[in-house]
């Protein structure tokens, strides 16, 4: 059984998880010279004295990892350069957490579990005990998973804190609004439920319980998620539906993919023009955003330098070399027929 990352259709990260996890591979060529292996027994390396251990690392390449089958089929020097990469991305996650502790921003226990409490609904389970077996059925301890959702709220909660901290000028606001005349504008905006079942009759329980609090259906062991969006962003199987439904009213119970979903319309905002205060402010947002991953690289690379980053030999950046791709097969001689179809549809292609 798989137990999923995040429950599907939650962002999170907004792209710059992956930014996260990879941007110390080059950084930590600044540190190289100075780590040195480490002596403890199933330790592969220490950030500023805190320990990471192998076991640690096995369980994230196994999360990271996109099927078991591509795990087992990996050469001895691709394994190595996977664990290398996934050692990068938790010393990334050990700088992020102790920066956050100096400045007293700790993720709290309560937190991991609102975000377990997401990801166990959708097997009708409730976070914690009830839980544990789905994540150990899956091949993973269950403290290293949660230590990975804790990982991940951490880096959201400091890629925030960098966000608001990141200075946007006046003129760069003013320069932005001339050029993007529509963010003067909100769009019609939803705010739904979106009701997620393995069969129908889930889904038509769910509603007979009128609930229409996400955290209420969920404690009643129900997928219920709580959304708002422009109408515009809203996914093609439910555009029409959110369009012409009511506040209040349920959709039609549909099968999408291999499972079944509802929506329940909960609000509509109607599309307005947004007033001088809230156009400076939605801006700024946006621009502070958009140099996020530059501020991140900065603080990240200013972290290294300070910090006393301990690498087991194997696994130090200049023993590690990612091997280069395999060639793909050659594929079979064409046949006389396959050839006179390709002809076809070159001629079709340049008709």
């Amino acid at each position: 059984m798989k137990v999923v990352w995040i429950a599907a259709g939650c962002a999170g990260l907004g792209g710059l998880a992956l930014y996260a996890a990879l941007a110390l591979t080059p950084a930590l060529d600044i540190v190289k010279a100075r780590s040195t292996a480490v002596p403890a027994h199933g330790v592969v390396a220490t950030v500023n004295g805190t320990p990471l251990y192998l076991r640690q690392l096995e369980a994230l390449a196994d999360i990271n990892a996109p099927t078991v089958a591509a795990a087992h089929n990996l050469s001895l020097e691709e394994l190595r350069a996977d664990y290398a990469a996934n050692l990068n991305q938790l010393i990334v996650q050990a700088l992020v957490r102790q920066e956050l502790d100096e400045r007293g921003l700790r993720v709290g226990d309560d937190e991991t579990t609102r975000l377990e409490s997401l990801i166990s609904a959708g097997y009708k389970q409730s976070p914690g005990a009830d839980f544990t077996p789905f994540i150990e059925d899956a091949g993973i301890a269950p403290d290293l998973w949660r230590e990975q959702l804790r990982a991940r709220l951490e880096l959201e909660r400091w890629q925030k804190e960098l966000s608001s901290n990141t200075p946007v000028g006046e003129g760069e606001v003013e320069a932005y609004i001339a050029a993007h005349p529509e963010v003067r504008d909100i769009p019609e905006r939803v705010e739904y439920l979106l009701l997620s079942g393995k069969d129908r009759e889930t889904l038509e329980k769910a509603l007979r319980t009128a609930l229409k609090d996400d955290q209420a259906l969920r404690d009643k062991g129900f997928d219920a998620r709580r959304l708002r969006h422009a109408l515009t962003g809203a996914p093609d199987v439910w555009h029409a539906d959110l369009a012409r439904m009511n506040e209040g009213q349920a959709s039609a119970i549909r099968q999408v993919g291999t499972g079944w979903q509802c929506l329940i319309l909960l609000r509509r905002h109607a599309a307005r023009a947004r007033t001088p205060v809230e156009l400076y402010a939605h801006v700024e947002a946006l621009l502070a955003e958009q140099k996020l991953p530059a501020a991140f690289d900065e603080w990240l690379t200013r972290a290294i330098m300070r910090a006393d980053i301990r690498i087991a030999e194997p696994l130090l950046p200049a023993n590690v070399t990612r091997p280069a791709p395999r060639p793909l097969p050659s594929p079979p001689p064409a046949t006389g027929e396959e050839e006179d179809a390709q002809d076809d549809l070159a001629d079709e292609g340049t008709a």
